[in-house]
């Protein structure tokens, strides 16, 4: 038997539907019937969709949710019937191994609280805990100015992950009207549309010429090394530059007299309790501290996937968190 599948080919801008047969699973390993995909624009357009080479299909996307339909026969936390969300591809049916060491856990199963759509959010609400927490080691969060720079699905979620955290300010900086007014709308204390107000003058009345403790980079793209260069001119004297947005094409770029007394952190260490982390984006989620639904604004069928990758490349204006329905 046959499923569909979204796949990328040689040279930019290719994207399809292919036919691929369903996949077999080992004795740790669950199938799972796609139901809702989300496509996580940083990674999915700057390392998959403008790239000129061919893209492994197991590379395109990684925010799936479904049900299981099939179990091997050493799996024992996963049931036929159960809704799950799971580290997997845009891809009608997916395997997935539930004893992956490469990443704990690849799967998990969805608490009542959280709707299959909600549930897509699961991996990316996952590492906005462990960026947030990686703050959370070096400072105590809650005594803290925080400005996330970018308010895309990565920024908008570590924006509401440290909301959760009671900081004594939140600050969301972005360019486009619709996202500013969504940050609003998730509950960020000030926002910023930096391409009609001054970043900098705005910044320092916000804080009393104080600047900001903490600034999260989370633009990347094109867009991430300017981004770059304003954290530096509005991060305090002794505070922190967590960089989290990727695929700016060039290196960041800064004078060693600009850092000294400041630190820059990238991402998240790789001894991160990722288990700990994905429970605290699921509970975060049932209790509407991330809120999913307001994120999401657009729905396509899978049938319709190069048109919604073209729209996610061409025009964000209006677009915030694009989900393809697998039925």
């Amino acid at each position: 038997m046959t499923m569909k599948r979204i796949a990328k080919a040689k040279n930019k801008f290719n994207i399809f539907i292919e036919e691929a047969p369903i996949p077999k699973i080992s004795h740790t390993e669950v199938l799972i019937k796609a139901k809702y995909t989300l496509i996580s624009r940083g990674s999915e357009i700057w390392r998959r969709y403008v790239r000129p080479e061919a893209i492994q299909q197991k590379m395109m996307g990684y925010c799936l949710t479904g049900e299981i339909v099939k179990t091997g026969d050493l799996v024992q936390s996963f049931s036929v019937g159960d809704k799950v969300a799971a580290v997997a591809p845009h891809s009608e049916f997916v395997s997935v191994d539930t004893n992956s060491k490469n990443l704990t856990p690849s799967i998990v199963k969805l608490p009542d609280e959280i709707e299959l759509k909600e549930g897509t959010f699961w991996p990316l609400s996952t590492s906005a805990v462990l960026w947030v927490n990686e703050i959370s080691k070096l400072i105590t969060i809650n005594d803290q100015i925080i400005t996330i720079m970018g308010q895309g699905l990565v920024g908008s979620l570590i924006m509401q992950v440290a909301l959760s955290q009671r900081p004594k300010k939140i600050i969301a900086v972005d360019t486009i009207s619709y996202r500013c007014k969504l940050a609003k709308e998730l509950g960020s204390h000030f926002v910023i549309n930096s391409s009609e107000n001054s970043l900098i003058d705005n910044i320092n009345k916000i804080t009393n010429e104080k600047k900001s403790n903490v600034v999260i980079e989370a633009v990347g793209g094109p867009g991430g090394k300017n981004a770059f260069k304003d954290s530096l001119k509005i991060v305090s004297q002794d505070g922190i530059i967590q960089v989290i947005g990727l695929y700016e094409n060039e290196p960041l770029q800064f004078n060693s007299g600009e850092i000294q007394g400041k630190k820059i952190i990238g991402g998240f260490s790789t001894n991160t309790d990722r288990k700990w982390a994905s429970n605290q984006a699921l509970k975060l989620i049932s209790e509407k501290s991330i809120q999913p639904k307001k994120m999401i604004s657009h729905n396509f069928h899978y049938t319709e996937a190069s048109t919604a990758f073209e729209m996610l490349y061409e025009n964000i204006s209006n677009l915030m968190g694009v989900v393809f329905n697998w039925d």
